[in-house]
């Protein structure tokens, strides 16, 4: 089981991994390129709110531009076929700010080592674009080579991503609204802080992709054949806002809304990954998965569904915790041994009976002794192997032997259950 620690620290490596290499791949290009290409700058100006001066990507090269304040596509289009095309242009080491795309369409465009913070993708397609290449800096060391990182930061998404390389990219604290990933690579992406509304992933590879601190989680599988998950595949299984503060913005900037919605959405998208995880043939991720979606569920349940759900948490872990249901079986034979020192029990072999009153202390030594013939006995009905000459004293005492018996049956199977479960995969 990867504790919460583990899986922070693993998402912040990835994330810090991703950070350096595009702060690595622009160093390289302004080292490389310095000679053949400068700077440009191309700031326009805010008309109005989310209004900016407009701008064509007319060129099929950019290298080392800045757009700042601009609005690029169509404003307005009734469907695809008025969207703007830009196509099989290369961007390096590029940045955006502050900018707006719109009814557009990228196609058989590159996006190396560049950077986008604060832009709005407002109905954009992305079709069979690249977001990142291996850069060889030095060919006989062996950490020479390195991915040219593109990342997004503070980014809106309406759109789709169609047989796109998203490999190595980073979305840091971005929207996506109705967003839909279509036979695309997302191996190694890593999605922070992110709030990923009415999402939608069909037939891609999510080999090593992390998803952290991210509350707002709706993602539906609608996949075709099948996505691709391993064990490097990270979803942060934890619902970080509160009930009290879920209509302020959480640290992405977003409000999470009704809390309810928000922890069941999140379970069943968890849920995806754990069948996603079945299907791919890691069965034991798929359980711990599924304990993590009923946790969160729990959250979002109330009143006599909350108390099967906790009973459920606490007697078996949800099937996946066979050391719960164990510590349950240790915690009642001891409750039951206390019981009987009141209920009583007859020993036989001229050993007095035992039988508490309420009214009177015993010396301590005599109670240790007694204590444990009681946890004995107690042992002996939970298993139902009935050994000795123990006996249960009066209609107490054998009314509550019956409702251990039948206790320690139940917890017996649920164990044994729980165990083979966990063995078979």
């Amino acid at each position: 089981m990867v504790t919460r620690k583990k899986l922070d620290d693993e998402i912040a490596l990835r994330r810090e991994m991703l950070k350096n290499n595009y702060s690595r791949a622009s160093a390289y290009y302004k080292s490389a390129f310095k000679d053949c290409y400068k700077e440009v700058v191309i700031r326009g100006e805010e008309i109005s709110r989310y209004m900016y001066k407009r701008y064509a990507l007319d060129k099929t090269e950019y290298v080392f531009h800045k757009f700042d304040l601009l609005s690029i596509g169509e404003n307005i289009a009734l469907s695809h076929m008025d969207y703007a095309k830009i196509e099989a242009i290369r961007f390096t080491a590029c940045e955006f700010k502050n900018c707006k795309f719109q009814n557009m369409i990228f196609k058989n465009c590159r996006f190396n080592g560049c950077q986008f913070v604060n832009v709005n993708f407002d109905h954009v397609i992305f079709d069979n674009c690249m977001f990142t290449i291996p850069v060889i800096e030095n060919a006989m060391d062996a950490n020479g080579t390195f991915y040219a990182t593109t990342t997004f930061q503070k980014c809106i998404f309406v759109g789709k991503f169609k047989e796109c390389d998203l490999d190595n990219v980073l979305f840091e604290k971005c929207n996506f609204t109705v967003s839909k990933f279509r036979d695309s690579s997302l191996q190694k992406v890593v999605f922070y802080a992110c709030a990923i509304c009415g999402g939608e992933i069909q037939d891609c590879r999510l080999q090593g992709m992390a998803i952290g601190r991210t509350d707002i989680l709706d993602i539906t599988f609608t996949d075709e054949r099948n996505s691709f998950v391993d064990e490097n595949t990270l979803i942060d299984y934890r619902i970080i806002s509160k009930r009290k503060d879920s209509n302020k913005k959480n640290e992405a900037g977003w409000i999470p809304g009704n809390f309810d919605d928000l922890c069941l959405k999140k379970s069943q998208s968890l849920r995806g990954f754990s069948r996603l995880f079945g299907v791919n043939g890691y069965s034991d991720l798929e359980g711990e998965m599924f304990y993590f979606t009923k946790k969160i569920e729990l959250k979002a349940l109330h009143s006599l569904k909350k108390i099967k759900s906790v009973i459920a948490l606490i007697l078996c872990g949800y099937g996946e915790r066979p050391s719960f249901t164990f510590y349950t079986m240790i915690v009642s034979i001891l409750l039951f041994g206390i019981i009987y020192m009141f209920a009583g029990i007859q020993i036989g072999d001229g050993i007095p009976n035992i039988r508490y009153p309420l009214d009177k202390t015993p010396g301590v030594k005599q109670i240790m002794g007694d204590f444990g013939r009681c946890i004995f006995f107690s042992l002996t009905i939970f298993s139902t192997v009935g050994y000795g000459n123990y006996v249960p004293l009066g209609s107490v005492g054998m009314i509550v032997s019956g409702v251990q018996m039948i206790w320690g049956v139940s917890l017996c199977a649920l164990w044994t259950g729980c165990i083979f479960r966990k063995i078979a995969r």
